[in-house]
């Protein structure tokens, strides 16, 4: 199944959101996105996705680094946000993290080296 998932960095920080409890991997953390529908592209099905969870709007831009997770083809898009408040309509919390708060997560298990990727690109001396 291919998933994306957008990393949004802003004034430093980058947007992790917090699975439901009572969903797969609940209480863990994430990238916010989802499935690719048939005939989507993934900058397509990543702000539609974004758009349906968090009410927010975002042009996906540059690949951050794919991942394989068992029958989970997760890819992770650079993606930038209009700036508009997000309304959580999936993720229990949601919040900006800096890289320190970010290594202490409960990440998905799809999602760690999503995040060791994004720490080394776009954190190298925090």
């Amino acid at each position: 199944m291919r998933v994306v998932c957008a990393v949004i960095i802003y004034q430093g920080r980058v947007l992790a959101c917090q699975r439901a409890v009572g969903k797969p991997e609940g209480g863990k953390w994430e990238f916010p996105g989802g499935k690719v529908e048939e005939g989507e592209s993934d900058q397509v099905a990543l702000a539609r996705e974004i758009k349906e969870e968090l009410a927010m709007s975002v042009s996906p831009g540059s690949m951050v680094k794919s991942v394989v997770h068992g029958e989970i083809e997760l890819w992770a898009y650079r993606s930038c946000w209009d700036g508009v408040e997000m309304e959580l309509r999936e993720h229990q919390d949601a919040k900006w993290i800096i890289p320190a708060e970010g290594d202490m997560l409960d990440w998905a298990p799809a999602d760690v080296a999503i995040w060791k990727e994004v720490r080394r690109t776009f954190f190298p001396t925090a």
